[in-house]
């Protein structure tokens, strides 16, 4: 997985559909989204994530992307930033 500066590369972001991550210094997964166009949610992304600064972002382009394959990667990777009750 390739991984980008969430402000310096902010507009590496495609307009595109596709599941997106946003991770903290360690890049540890805080968030997994799913969006039509990629670029807008990553900028509308808060840069916090359950008291974690968003540093990195990362995403995977598929034009069959489904809510199902976004529920598989926070099944995998358990970003606080999906748990219930989550406060940004």
């Amino acid at each position: 997985m390739q991984w980008y500066r969430f402000k310096e590369d902010i507009n590496s972001a495609p307009q595109l559909e596709g599941v997106y991550y946003l991770a903290g210094s360690a890049r540890n997964t805080l968030y997994v989204g799913r969006a039509a166009n990629m670029h807008d949610a990553v900028t509308r992304s808060p840069e916090k994530i359950a008291g974690q600064s968003v540093v990195y972002f990362s995403f995977e382009l598929n034009a069959t992307t489904s809510e199902r394959t976004a529920r598989e990667k926070i099944l995998k990777h358990h970003p606080p930033g999906n748990k219930p009750f989550s406060f940004w």
